[in-house]
């Protein structure tokens, strides 16, 4: 053989019994020769090796059975696109436009996603009064249960137990000392006085309106990220947020201040900023009054913490526009998992809408399913 293309060569080698041996190779062997070099046993031995797999793989390419597992192969493909067809609806089936001459034009679509920023609390007066509070949950996901409020405003304390409508996560619990046991609350295995999660949120909501007589700042470690939604949230659950969003003009997240103020930190987690305290427990009443006293610490004015603040209103448009991003994200779930999109973009794009359309193969069933 006189050609070294290795495509070539193995189809050659499929195609005909007896063996042959490339011109090169040859050649090799001939020089190895003169120059005293023939080859060992060892490639020998593996040269006969491959010669033997070889034959078994093309008598087993042209067995029954492996005609036989091509041809399910085939089968189940052709088995999960019909799938693919019905799931997507009859838009997207092959060559629909031939099949069903009377489609309907899909002209029902959601407009594109309008991306809502918090906007920062503007001309805060050095007078308004502040409140820092802190909040435990069952877990971190955005639709946890809160288990206790605690907040502090001068020397007036509020710390609300509540009990969850669901478990506590193992995490949550680790982290808290907060538990469930036989439908009551319990604090590192004692039980605590708790109430239901409505009555929780409108003492809390009475406790602002009873201390302070005017609108005042909510002040949180990660507030923006996670507080300040969970508590809005819930708020929106139990019809209270209208009388909460007159009460409070908005919150100021003290993470991204602390990372301002020192940027040489490693971590700015709570816990890490009073590490020179014992710090025994993750508990919101405790966790108030140290963030209360490192504010303190930094002596700086309320006029300083405004660039890290943001309104009430705000934080309850963009939190619904993480709800309407999520139930987004779920329709276009088939092209996320299979890497067609990415997830920011699924977040973004208008939902998708699957009708079906009058057909005489559907008997004239219409579904339409409408996320919005």
């Amino acid at each position: 053989m006189m050609d070294d293309d290795a495509t070539r060569m193995s189809k050659i080698r499929q195609n005909i019994d007896h063996d042959f041996t490339k011109w090169s190779d040859i050649k090799h062997v001939q020089n190895s020769l003169e120059c005293g070099l023939s080859p060992g046993k060892v490639t020998e031995n593996s040269s006969n090796q491959l010669i033997r797999k070889r034959k078994l793989h093309s008598s087993y390419c042209n067995s029954k059975e492996f005609k036989k597992k091509k041809l399910d192969k085939k089968r189940l493909a052709r088995n999960e696109n019909n799938v693919l067809e019905i799931r997507e609806g009859d838009t997207y089936k092959t060559e629909i436009d031939m099949l069903c001459q009377n489609m309907q034009e899909t002209d029902v679509i959601s407009n594109p996603l309008i991306i809502e920023e918090l906007n920062q609390v503007q001309n805060i007066q050095p007078s308004i009064p502040c409140v820092y509070f802190d909040l435990e949950t069952t877990s971190l996901s955005l639709n946890c249960d809160i288990v206790q409020i605690s907040a502090v405003n001068d020397m007036n304390v509020f710390d609300q137990y509540i009990t969850p409508s669901s478990g506590i996560s193992k995490y949550a619990s680790e982290v808290t000392g907060l538990s469930i046991c036989n439908n009551i609350l319990c604090y590192n295995g004692r039980k605590v006085n708790s109430c239901s999660p409505q009555q929780g949120l409108q003492n809390f909501i009475i406790w602002l309106q009873e201390t302070i007589p005017e609108k005042c700042m909510l002040i949180g470690h990660n507030a923006k990220i996670f507080d300040a939604p969970r508590l809005v949230l819930c708020l929106q659950k139990f019809q209270l947020y209208s009388s909460f969003e007159e009460k409070v003009l908005g919150f100021i997240d003290t993470l991204h201040f602390f990372r301002n103020q020192y940027p040489e930190l490693k971590s700015h987690k709570q816990e890490v900023l009073v590490s020179t305290f014992f710090y025994s427990a993750h508990n919101a009443s405790a966790d108030v009054q140290m963030l209360k006293e490192l504010v303190e610490f930094t002596k700086c004015s309320i006029t300083e913490l405004s660039p890290y603040s943001f309104t009430t209103t705000s934080c309850a448009l963009c939190l619904k526009q993480s709800m309407v991003s999520k139930a987004r994200l779920f329709t276009l779930k088939p092209l996320t998992e299979r890497s067609l999109i990415s997830t920011a973009m699924a977040k973004r794009y208008p939902i998708m809408v699957w009708i079906y359309f009058n057909c005489n193969w559907l008997k004239g069933e219409i579904r339409t399913m409408v996320l919005d």
